[in-house]
């Protein structure tokens, strides 16, 4: 989420409410933190929707890999 534009597009369209965010961030704005992977089901409109493309859709057992890597 190095790219994210905090457009909140995501957030608005994820139907599982998978998408993490920090309510109060920069200058008071919402921003997005992460994905909740245990909630996410793999529907992909977060990506289809990212216009900066910077959610990408990967194997669930790869992404929880990276995560733990931090």
């Amino acid at each position: 989420l190095q790219k994210c534009i905090h457009c909140m597009l995501c957030y608005l369209y994820c139907p599982d409410d998978s998408i993490c965010i920090k309510k109060d961030g920069k200058d008071g704005k919402p921003e997005i933190t992460g994905i909740d992977l245990e909630h996410c089901k793999g529907c992909s409109i977060c990506s289809q929707v990212c216009p900066v493309k910077c959610i990408t859709m990967e194997k669930e057992e790869d992404a929880q890999k990276k995560e733990l890597k931090g």
